[in-house]
């Protein structure tokens, strides 16, 4: 949804303007106008065979229940939208949308809206700018439908004001009002995955309206149930695999034993469904509404389900189903499940005292960079000169007598690894060269394989390497991608075994294992997201150093080497220049062209400070612009919601993306920022806030001109 659009809606609400098509009042009386439904209702949704027609029916407790005739988890009752059009009967009958197994998705925000005036609350209509898809007001006029499409990683919501069912695996079905909340909501649109905002945050979100809605309709939110409170009634599903069956179970005499009527029995993708006319956790009478469904399932994969959608029940799962009826009703004497055998894997947690821990400091094979006992890691773009560093780092070793193991896939050895080495002073006999094929053995054979250290093989294979030597101080992994076998760069379930097995056996045999690295292609990033791959090297790693070229000094031949994050002390950053060598002779062969990395001198600059350097004017401009307009935002505001702030941004600028809000913010204010986050999983809210106004200040380059600084 455009700003304008957004500015428009606001505008209407706060002068409470039923004239704005957005506060039309309730629909009809007749339930169905085929015109207008096939003038608003997507042609894409038109055309699938998932209709019913349903009629209203009075609650006891008040209010009307939307009965389908045809069952919303059954496919085989549903019909086309023509032939459900022919089939209504009289004004008092409607048509419903069934969404199980399908692509689109419902969004039910429930009590957001006075059907009298047309207002709706503040945070309902901050929810419908995240997903401005096609959305009409429900039968009641309280609430909003929202039908949109989408990654979506969550099962279900049951808050008061928010409701959803993931059509994978849920039966469930809309009323269908086409009674359109505005303009700005007839398309139905992919949202990708920013309805995973909306589920992790959707506790707040139906706290905050029906907080609201006292003000819009005092009656309608005086008539609200109790909140639920989160303990104990709120049940966690088990993520725990579904229980075997036992061989002899039979669900229809499980269900006949409890006095539980089977209203249908339905096969679909979830598998065998028994669908109930009780609910066997209330033990009430359904009247068939929509909302209060029942089923055991036999489900595909062997197991036994089940699924409520009665208020208060939707957080059941079979095993405590299954135990509350042994309660009230006493236990099915046959066995339902497969008994768990006694050879259960089990783990003890060992600990020991601190005190019995011996202190040690932190010794070095290169004073401020290559700690022993320790896994380094260096990463730079191509280009600028690792093997030249790490060259360096082998003669250093070297010259105290320690051997040094080199992993190296994409260097020529005999043209560039050894001419190179060689002009960088390296000790050729204190350095071993590992072949690109390692030796698997089996059944007496010995067969070549490549080396991969995602299997602990390789590990162990290379402690039997080191200690064979019993002088190896330093070992160069260079690239690390060259030895993770199929593990993938960017996954940290992979990359993280990997770093954290060499470390270990860096600290086990009190060496040094330097893993080398590439950038990637991110912009406007942190130091440390500009790593190759997961994360996992830069936070296994003790040392972290990022090498690139001195773009201050201007000559080209010039490198930093800079801590980029480190959790111990290092040394300071380090200027190399790119020293072309004088022909010379080796093996009986002339070489030129050889460069190697010599020490200059140490210099005061950052990583961070080498990569912001590298950024383009227009990148520093836009991150100059955000940072002023959040010191004007935020100062002495104190904490403000997340999304709130980025919204307000985006709302000024449409051009700035939340990406790059949130890295000014964390970046480029990191002085006076603070970062508050309360809750976890859906429950997870996060709030900003800035310091005092004078301390919001931020250079953002090496100039003296006032100009490309930010104060406030």
């Amino acid at each position: 949804m455009s700003i304008d659009q957004t500015t428009d809606i606001y505008e209407a609400a706060l002068r409470g303007a039923s004239s704005h098509p957005m506060f039309k009042n309730t629909p009809n009386d007749n339930l169905f106008d085929e015109k207008m439904f096939r003038q608003h209702i997507p042609s894409e949704m038109l055309a699938e065979k998932r209709w019913v027609r349903y009629f209203l029916k009075p609650k006891p407790e008040g209010g009307t229940a939307k009965i389908p005739l045809g069952n919303h988890s059954d496919p085989a009752t549903w019909s086309t939208f023509d032939d459900a059009v022919k089939g209504i009967e009289n004004t008092q009958q409607g048509i419903g949308y069934c969404f199980l197994g399908g692509e689109i998705h419902g969004l039910d925000i429930d009590h957001c809206r006075n059907p009298k005036t047309g207002k709706i609350c503040n945070e309902a209509m901050v929810l419908l700018s995240r997903i401005p898809s096609w959305a009409e007001y429900s039968v009641s006029g309280q609430g909003i439908h929202v039908f949109f499409k989408g990654s979506v990683r969550g099962k279900q919501l049951g808050e008061t004001c928010l409701q959803y069912w993931n059509p994978k695996n849920s039966p469930r079905f809309f009323a269908i009002t086409c009674d359109m909340v505005g303009a700005a909501f007839t398309q139905l649109k992919d949202i990708e995955d920013e309805f995973n905002y909306v589920f992790a945050t959707a506790r707040h979100i139906s706290a905050k309206i029906r907080e609201e809605l006292k003000g819009v309709d005092y009656d309608q939110w005086a008539k609200l149930p109790v909140e639920r409170a989160q303990e104990p009634e709120q049940r966690e599903k088990a993520k725990t695999k579904t229980r075997k069956l036992h061989k002899d179970f039979d669900l229809e005499d499980f269900l006949k034993f409890y006095g539980l009527e089977v209203d249908n029995v339905t096969t679909n993708q979830l598998g065998k469904c028994y669908r109930l006319t009780t609910c066997p956790i209330k033990g009430e009478k359904h009247v068939g509404q929509n909302s209060t469904t029942t089923n055991f399932i036999l489900s595909n994969d062997g197991g036994l389900g089940f699924h409520c959608q009665s208020t208060g029940c939707v957080d059941w799962q079979v095993s405590q189903v299954i135990e509350n009826l042994a309660q009230e009703h006493g236990p099915y004497p046959k066995p339902i499940y497969v008994e768990k055998t006694d050879g259960a894997y089990k783990v003890e947690i060992v600990s020991h005292r601190a005190s019995t821990i011996k202190s040690e400091t932190w010794e070095w094979i290169v004073p401020g960079y290559l700690p022993k006992g320790a896994e380094v890691h260096l990463f730079a773009g191509k280009g600028r000169g690792k093997t030249k560093v790490c060259n360096y780092f082998n003669k250093l070793a070297n010259d105290q007598g320690l051997r040094v193991i080199r992993f190296n896939m994409e260097d020529h050895e005999a043209s560039i690894l050894k001419p190179n080495m060689h002009a960088a002073g390296c000790n050729l006999e204190l350095t071993e060269v590992v072949d690109r094929a390692a030796l698997a053995s089996k059944d007496g054979k010995q067969l070549p394989t490549t080396i991969d250290f995602s299997q602990p093989e390789f590990v162990i294979a290379l402690e039997e390497l080191v200690k064979k030597f019993g002088d190896v101080g330093l070992v160069i992994l260079e690239p690390i991608n060259n030895y993770k076998g199929k593990s993938k760069a960017i996954s940290e379930d992979d990359m993280r075994p990997i770093h954290t097995a060499l470390a270990t056996l860096a600290e086990k045999l009190d060496i040094c294992i330097l893993v080398v690295s590439h950038t990637n292609r991110k912009k406007d990033v942190d130091i440390q997201e500009k790593a190759h791959g997961a994360g996992s090297g830069i936070n296994v790693a003790r040392v972290n150093l990022y090498l690139d070229i001195d773009r201050e000094s201007g000559d080209p031949d010039e490198r930093i080497l800079a801590d980029a994050g480190s959790n111990i002390k290092v040394g300071k950053s380090i200027v190399f220049k790119i020293v072309e060598q004088s022909p010379f002779e080796l093996d009986g062969v002339t070489h030129k062209e050889i460069a190697i990395a010599v020490f200059d001198r140490e210099t005061e600059t950052t990583a961070q400070e080498m990569l912001t350097g590298g950024e383009s004017p227009a990148k520093q401009s836009q991150a100059r612009d955000i940072a002023a307009w959040l010191i004007e935002y935020l100062t002495e505001k104190g904490e403000v919601r997340k999304d709130v702030v980025v919204g307000a941004a985006k709302q000024f600028n449409n051009e700035w993306s939340e990406e790059n809000i949130k890295k000014t913010f964390l970046r480029r204010l990191k002085t006076t920022s603070h970062s508050r986050t309360v809750g976890g999983g859906k429950n997870k809210v996060t709030s900003w806030s800035l310091g005092k106004k004078e301390q919001a200040y931020m250079p953002f380059d090496k100039s003296t001109n006032p100009s490309r600084e930010v104060t406030a």
